[in-house]
């Protein structure tokens, strides 16, 4: 475990290298999972939102330099105070033993990247479900599923498999023909569905418009949970100013993109601090870079020590669910394929597989290749798939192609990774 003296060193590199966008997110992180004065907090909530309007990044262009440097002298002035609050024996020393810290009770701290609790949200059994019409049938092949505290489950497949049927039966929304489900953190077997509901944060694909202002919607969202007055306040500033929502408070729902309507409704799904989170399909009308910024968000508050999530998520975009992913269900053609840990799949293989773009032909690296047996090329599009022996790994055959100067577009390994669960499929139809 990352001792508040590194996370706190961490940040302050993060400030003198100019990221001033990560530095201010994970000193308010720091938020939520320490016992912190409330004057610091909403010191470091001025800092964030005088970064997101802009009034720091001008440095980038040489402007107002010494406003810049004022800025970030505040910063370093609220880790020093932090820090002398959370560990003021340590303080000079710069180290500190797990034990000293005060974490929330009942909790267990992080541990690279991972919650150490076993606290379930969610668990079901060979859960089901059908529907027919005279033109179409689908069935949900049996599911089993454990949502725990501090994890995030993928979910992926291609579209009209069962993911969103999946979600909306864990958000309450359908329910199950067959099999068991229960909320254990929320009281077991649902009795009375509304009251289950409430405590289950629910982000459909296709977001519902909104009236009024952005700021306004989140206070009463917060109100209908139960947080009123000052803290009523204080919560929904910290997430506007957290998920980068500053400049737009007090924004109409056309008056902002598609891209901050996510980040909308990711706000008001934390505000009221739910343990159970459940999104379908947030990246596909996210660009490249803010899909990386949401999913980097999505882990860090997911991991939070005071208020931990379950985390059940969508998707097509199968390499970025992978990459923040505990676990991950895969389903293909009414089939349940994969469902289990990440950092477990592909590990029993007996093959290595990739994914390259070369306008070398198939022929050409075949013949270079020739002395590791079981070297087979499928051409899948634009892409070719290269099904090798354990022995051949990327290092290697990346290697192999530098010596002979062949030309690479494109390289991935897929080895560990479900998307040579459709590349399989692809390849054995061809």
């Amino acid at each position: 475990m990352q001792s508040i003296a590194v996370r706190i060193k961490e940040i302050r590199r993060q400030v003198e290298t100019g990221d001033y966008n990560l530095a201010t997110r994970r000193i308010l992180d720091l938020f939520l999972d320490y016992y912190i004065s409330r004057k610091w907090k909403i010191e470091a909530v001025a800092l964030r939102a005088e970064y997101n309007m802009n009034l720091v990044a001008k440095e980038l262009t040489g402007e107002h330099a010494q406003s810049v440097n004022d800025w970030k002298a505040r910063v370093m002035t609220l880790l020093d105070n932090i820090q002398e609050e959370l560990m003021p024996d340590e303080a000079q020393s710069g180290e500190i033993q797990p034990e000293s810290i005060q974490y929330p009770v009942n909790q267990s701290p992080v541990s690279s990247g991972e919650y150490t609790g076993e606290k379930e949200v969610f668990r079901a059994s060979r859960i089901t479900k059908r529907f027919n019409n005279p033109s179409y049938t689908f069935e949900l092949p049996p599911v089993d599923l454990v949502l725990r505290l501090g994890e995030i489950t993928g979910i992926v497949g291609e579209n009209g498999n069962g993911k969103t049927t999946l979600l909306r039966m864990i958000a309450g929304d359908l329910e199950a023909d067959s099999g068991d489900l229960s909320y254990p953190l929320f009281g077991g077997v649902p009795v009375n569905w509304y009251e289950f509901r409430s405590k289950i944060a629910y982000i459909p694909q296709h977001v519902a418009k909104w009236h009024g202002y952005l700021k306004d919607n989140l206070h009463f969202t917060a109100a209908l949970h139960g947080i009123k007055g000052e803290e009523n306040e204080e919560q929904v500033n910290f997430i506007i100013h957290r998920l980068g929502l500053s400049k737009y408070e007090n924004a109409t729902w056309s008056e902002i993109s598609g891209g901050y309507k996510l980040r909308f409704e990711l706000a008001k799904a934390l505000v009221w601090r739910p343990q159970l989170l459940i999104i379908d399909e947030p990246l596909a009308h996210l660009d490249i870079n803010a899909q990386q910024l949401f999913l980097q968000d999505l882990r860090f508050l997911t991991n939070s020590l005071q208020h931990p999530m379950a985390v059940f998520i969508s998707s097509q975009h199968l390499h970025e669910i992978e990459s923040v992913s505990d676990n991950i269900i895969f389903i293909k053609n009414g089939q349940l394929m994969y469902n289990g840990k990440m950092k477990a799949f592909g590990t029993e293989r007996n093959e290595n597989i990739f994914e390259i773009i070369t306008p070398a032909g198939a022929h050409e690296l075949e013949t270079l290749f020739a002395d590791y047996e079981g070297f087979k090329i499928a051409d899948v599009g634009h892409i070719k798939i290269i099904h090798a022996p354990l022995s051949l790994t990327s290092a290697r055959f990346m290697a192999k192609l530098g010596e002979k100067e062949i030309e690479v577009q494109y390289f991935r390994d897929i080895s560990t990774s479900t998307s040579k669960l459709f590349k399989e499929t692809l390849t054995l139809n061809r």
